[in-house]
């Protein structure tokens, strides 16, 4: 269980995190979402222990996770936002380094390589590897760890839509018996892997519930015209609609997120996706109410 008490930070004249209050169950995967700026990050250091707020309390399993600071960091795997690897070591030096601290047996590795992908990069420098393959660098250095609670900085950020989907993928398989709490301004991203959402705006938690997948569909544009008809093809689509010029709305018969189908589908059809989002009617709603500006009547 974790819970932040009134937790505050300024950093100068600016005020970072107002007054925050957030209960998290053990096992659940919260989704912080906010535009840039908004505090996620600060929020997301305070968790990981390696910023300490200006007034408040962190609570890990109800204790104090500053006093208890070795236990609290021994619960805690944190990827932030730029993930930071030493770029000269070779993709195998690396993880047989970790293996030793973290004192993981060889086949634990092995099974870990696998499911991250790396076989092809493992006698590639770290300096070398495309931004997806980084990802899952740093996603493999968490499963090492020991720890019960997963926290990533904008995981999915600098990525295109099919490592978007794979990495996606990668940290729903890995934090299944976890607590995961990541960031992201994609709400789509924060649709799939969470079940309780969090929007952070001007350093304040202004909206705080329990997920629920209601409206959803997906958008996605092609470089050409595709038929209807032929979209309909996907697996577990129910119905597409062309909205303007290259672009569909499609949806599911459940209403769940079929991206990697789609995917899969433009592959196997040789079809070039432009750009592939998932959308929640209600959430987009209530963000854009919460965070956009509101404009002064004259």
């Amino acid at each position: 269980m974790i819970e932040l008490k009134e937790i505050r930070k300024t950093y100068r004249d600016v005020h970072a995190l107002k007054t925050i209050n957030l209960h998290l169950p053990k096992g659940c995967r919260l989704g912080l979402l906010g535009n840039n700026g908004a505090g996620k990050s600060t929020l997301m250091r305070i968790l990981a222990t390696l910023e300490q707020p200006d007034t408040g309390t962190l609570y890990i399993d109800q204790k104090d996770a500053f006093t208890q600071i070795e236990e609290t960091r021994s619960k805690i795997a944190f990827l932030p936002d730029y993930n930071p690897l030493p770029e000269q070591l070779y993709v195998k030096e690396f993880l047989d380094f970790q293996q030793k601290i973290f004192n993981r047996s060889s086949s634990f590795v092995s099974e870990l390589i696998e499911k991250t992908q790396l076989q092809t990069v493992l006698n590639r420098k770290i300096q070398n590897l495309s931004k997806g393959f980084r990802q899952r660098l740093g996603i493999a250095n968490l499963m090492l760890s020991p720890a019960e609670i997963y926290i990533l900085d904008e995981p999915l950020a600098g990525l295109d839509t099919a490592q978007r989907i794979e990495i996606r993928g990668l940290i729903n398989a890995i934090s299944k018996s976890k607590t995961l709490i990541f960031s992201s301004h994609m709400l789509g991203e924060v649709e799939y892997l969470a079940d309780q959402i969090a929007i952070v705006h001007q350093g304040e938690i202004v909206y705080n519930e329990k997920f629920e997948h209601l409206g959803n569909y997906i958008r996605v544009s092609f470089d050409y015209r595709v038929e209807e008809a032929f979209l309909k093809k996907i697996n577990k689509v129910e119905k597409v609609e062309n909205t303007r010029d290259f672009e569909y709305k499609i949806q599911s018969v459940d209403h769940s997120d079929i991206r990697e189908e789609i995917l899969d589908f433009a592959r196997e059809h040789e079809l070039e996706i432009v750009e592939m989002k998932w959308i929640n009617s209600d959430l987009e709603e209530k963000f854009l109410a919460l965070t956009t500006p509101k404009t002064k009547k004259i």
